[in-house]
């Protein structure tokens, strides 16, 4: 009964469902304290021309210019800014101006103030400029370096991704504007470079860094496998064990069982699609269906995970995650497993747009946080990683949209994994 169910939300007595809805991340300014005034950052000085060797292709980059109203123009800083999009193609390139900045700036923690503004709605001077410099749209975070009277602009889906333009970009101003250049040639070619395109306001790039080309795996002919678990047997998720039943080559492939259906997840399905493995997908109930009872008190919206490798680091280190997040883990997460879609077909329907494989799936939920998850995996092993990895997103998300930014920085690869995810604007 949608219509009914959307009385009741307009009431409040349950929350809201369906469509896309503005996630904000807002990160308070480093130490509480407002930056004192200071002279504005002269002129970048030109870069000196030197021979250096780079893998070739930049990520797109811009300057842009503000008014005199402009918040960082306020507080003393220059009118000129560069913005840097997060391009993945080039992510040893910004692995090295963070480094840069380590080396240049004493304490980068404490000095650099980075706030992020997915929504174009805390700053938005710096959205207009980018919009009429002709820069695409994107989630933006600006960082301001107050000792050295400098600010830049990164651009990227994810948080953790925008901080890394971030502090690539700061690091080309600041490089440019002391002339440093050479101090990095050799340890940095392929940033040196970058700031010699880059590094002078008024430059410009609205190309994206080139793919690199793939590299053509060898394929390699195995001989059929024998026994009971050959390889036109799927997973029996209520069995736990192959399907087909044991001897011989198993059942065909039309009888194969996967996750308790007839015909299996991959049977008929030459060319299936099934969920991609070790990255966060974003996931949303209908709204044309009333959502399972056990979800009702939280919001239609979840990061959902599949892996067939559930012992790497990711998964290996989440039960410390979630101590970090969660007060009491053991008691207030609970995991309902769910490998057939009988208890939650409307989680199942929320990948269908993701996948063409119907795949065994397990709910994770945290009601004291209100945040909720999805683990997706053929073994009972790998469900229960992965529903811990997508709640523990979830809960990094809540709290930092909040302003409670998680300290994640003992975690690199739950760090790196919740940086990626990318909610709906």
């Amino acid at each position: 009964y949608a219509e009914f169910r959307a009385v009741l939300a307009d009431a409040g007595l349950l929350p809201p469902r369906g469509g896309p809805q503005k996630r904000h991340m807002h990160f308070p300014p480093a130490g509480g304290k407002a930056a004192p005034p200071f002279a504005a950052a002269p002129a970048p000085a030109p870069a000196p021309a030197f021979a250096a060797d780079f893998s070739g292709g930049f990520p797109q980059y811009l300057w842009i210019s503000l008014d005199d109203s402009a918040s960082v123009v306020q507080e003393g800083m220059p009118a000129e800014g560069l913005c840097v999009y997060y391009d993945k193609q080039c992510a040893e390139l910004f692995r090295s101006g963070q480094s840069v900045l380590q080396e240049a700036v004493e304490d980068v923690n404490s000095e650099v103030v980075i706030t992020h503004d997915p929504d174009w709605d805390q700053m938005p001077e710096i959205a207009e400029a980018i919009k009429q410099t002709g820069g695409e749209e994107n989630c933006y975070a600006v960082g301001t370096l107050p000792s050295h009277g400098l600010w830049a602009v990164g651009l990227a889906g994810g948080w953790k991704f925008r901080e890394s333009a971030c502090k690539l970009a700061l690091s080309i101003a600041l490089v440019a504007t002391t002339g440093e250049i050479d101090r990095f040639a050799s340890s940095h070619p392929d940033f040196a470079a970058f700031c010699n395109a880059a590094g002078t306001p008024g430059a410009a790039s609205f190309e994206p860094a080139p793919k690199r080309a793939k590299v053509e795996a060898t394929k390699t002919t195995l001989p059929p496998a024998k026994g009971k678990f050959a390889m036109d047997e799927r997973y029996d998720s209520r069995s736990g064990k192959g399907g087909g039943g044991g001897g011989g080559g198993g059942a065909a492939p039309s009888q194969a069982k996967g996750n308790g259906k007839k015909g299996g997840p991959f049977a008929g399905k030459k060319y299936a699609k099934p969920l991609p493995r070790d990255s966060p997908i974003w996931v949303q109930l209908s709204q044309e269906q009333l959502a399972p009872e056990v979800l009702q008190e939280f919001g239609s919206d979840a990061v959902a995970v599949a892996t067939d490798r559930p012992h790497t680091a990711l998964y290996q280190g989440i039960d410390a995650v979630l101590k970090d997040l969660v007060a009491a883990p053991e008691e207030d997460i609970t995991f309902l497993d769910d490998p057939n879609w009988d208890q939650f077909p409307e989680v199942g329907q929320a990948l269908k747009p993701h996948s063409s494989v119907e795949e065994p799936i397990q709910l994770s939920t945290c009601s004291n946080l209100g945040c909720w998850g999805v683990g997706v995996g053929r073994t009972p092993d790998a469900r229960r990683a992965t529903a811990k990895v997508a709640l523990a997103a979830m809960i990094a998300l809540k709290a930092a949209e909040i302003g409670e930014v998680p300290d994640l920085s003992s975690h690199p690869e739950f760090s790196d994994f919740v940086g990626s995810v990318q909610p709906p604007i």
